[in-house]
């Protein structure tokens, strides 16, 4: 309990006083208020992207109640919910990893809450790196990809521990612990139908299960079958969609992804590195020591390795088909990062119970770690779309809301709205879709407007002069009045 109490705080104080979660782009206007059934389906862009789908705009509808009783802002109170929803999900990774760490090594529930301090501390870590960008594990591009990619990537490993703590699908059909598999049985449901890109660690996982089974001629469990055909239902669904069709004539671009896939762990610190051979030099020392390894231990190294591989590839693949740059995005390099951080301190947690001395070690480890992520300079990078600091991306949207919230009010049909010009020629992040397709209509539904007003946008230098967004190259061919 009181791992699970520091760890939200710590969580709730990063992305709400840190690196606050701050809609700003085309997508996270959007996807604040989306509207979709809980069903998969064909018709749309991504037919198996049920979970986001439903989060983020749950998450927009309970910062509206904060708004609407004057507790914050708008923008604000998003901020708040996002933040509290990014530490619930954070919080049950970590505290499941403490508990994989309690059944399968019999370590004391102190030890394994530090360990698993330690294992947080080292999403932070990973990417500490000029050349990264000061990413983290936990960073998005934006909002709309924190609830679309890293959610479920978090939600999918939470599962891959809990069933390797637990022999829950085993008997999973009996009538004991009945509520317990009730829930579990919506998370499956919404963890499968997530992002192909989280969703395939649980698949990979459970699909070893079965063929362990297979090998060693044992009585498969239904549950296994039931999760991975549903998840090749998912897969067959998205091959459907609006999304892969649009990408049909695309290349399969393998070198692409497995460049990306090698840049991403040339961008690992080295101090991470460092922590992550220490822990897995110390079950060496340990095993010499002994002059054996015991076979459970062998068997979840094994485990380990195969799932890591496999779920690589599998990232590798998906990339290769959609955007090979996508690898190089920390929520689509988590399963490999998982595996990896899964198999090192699984190596600390056996030494620890072989030999309970090296456990001294830990909180030091875990505060050199700590320390490590932080400088004088900025510390991480901001999640948006173009890093700009969250204060600015508040006072951003806030600009452009009071100008639809005045043009409501007067009573006008039509208005033209200012957003920023960046330069590119679809003027990402301020699109042109954006003004009617996503902002109007999530202003509209949350009732910040009364009505259907006509939005002409007009990509402004005055927007960006007035709200402090220094941007030097614009596109010639714009015309400005």
């Amino acid at each position: 309990m009181l791992l699970c109490i520091a760890v939200f705080a710590c969580v709730f104080v990063f992305f709400y006083c840190m690196h606050p979660l701050v809609i700003l782009d085309s997508d996270d206007w959007k996807y604040v208020s989306f509207a979709r059934p809980a069903v998969p389906s064909p018709t749309f862009w991504n037919p198996s992207r049920i979970l986001p789908e439903l989060l983020m705009p749950l998450c927009g509808s309970m910062a509206l109640v904060l708004f609407r009783i004057g507790a914050l802002g708008y923008i604000e109170s998003q901020m708040l919910v996002f933040a509290i929803c990014a530490a619930a999900f954070i919080t049950a990774y970590t505290a499941m990893f403490s508990q994989l760490l309690n059944r399968r090594f019999g370590l004391h529930k102190a030890q394994s809450a530090l360990l698993a301090g330690l294992f947080l501390i080292l999403h932070f870590l990973i990417f500490r790196t000029a050349d990264s960008g000061n990413l983290h594990l936990f960073w998005s591009y934006d909002v709309c990809c924190f609830f679309y990619y890293t959610i479920p990537a978090v939600l999918n490993c939470t599962l891959v521990m809990y069933f390797m703590s637990s022999d829950i699908l085993e008997s999973f059909f009996s009538s004991e612990r009945i509520f317990c598999k009730a829930f579990l049985t919506l998370v499956l449901y919404l963890a499968v139908f997530s992002n192909l890109f989280g969703s395939v660690i649980l698949a990979v996982y459970i699909a070893l299960c079965i063929l362990k089974k297979i090998i060693r001629k044992e009585k498969q469990s239904a549950a296994h079958i039931i999760i991975l055909a549903a998840w090749v239902v998912a897969v067959v669904l998205e091959s459907l969609g609006g999304r892969a069709a649009g990408s049909e004539s695309a290349e399969l671009d393998a070198a692409g992804a497995f460049a990306a896939f090698g840049a991403d762990f040339k961008a690992i610190s080295i101090f991470f590195a460092a922590v992550c051979m220490l822990c897995i030099v110390s079950a060496l020392v340990v095993c010499l020591a002994e002059k054996h390894m015991e076979k459970e231990f062998k068997d979840i190294l094994i485990g380990i390795t195969a799932d890591g591989i496999i779920v690589s590839l599998a990232e590798i693949i998906l990339c290769a088909k959609v955007s090979a740059a996508y690898m190089l995005r920390p929520q689509v390099f988590f399963g490999t990062a998982f595996f990896m951080l899964l198999f090192s301190l699984s190596c600390a947690a056996y030494a620890i119970s072989r030999c309970r001395q090296i456990f001294i070690a830990v909180p030091v480890l875990a505060v050199l770690a700590l320390t490590l992520t932080n400088t004088q300079s900025v510390t991480f990078a901001e999640n948006n779309t173009m890093n700009l600091p969250w204060q600015q991306c508040i006072q951003i949207d806030n600009d452009i809301i009071n100008q639809a919230v005045n043009a409501d009010r007067a009573g006008l049909d039509s208005f033209r709205l200012e957003m920023m010009d960046t330069g590119w020629d679809d003027n990402w992040p301020h699109t042109s879709y954006m003004a009617n397709n996503t902002f109007k209509q999530t202003l509209l539904k949350h009732g910040l407007i009364n009505r259907d007003i006509e939005i002409i946008p007009v990509w402004s230098r005055d927007f960006n002069d007035r709200n402090g967004i220094m941007i030097e190259n614009f596109s010639q061919w714009r015309h400005y009045e």
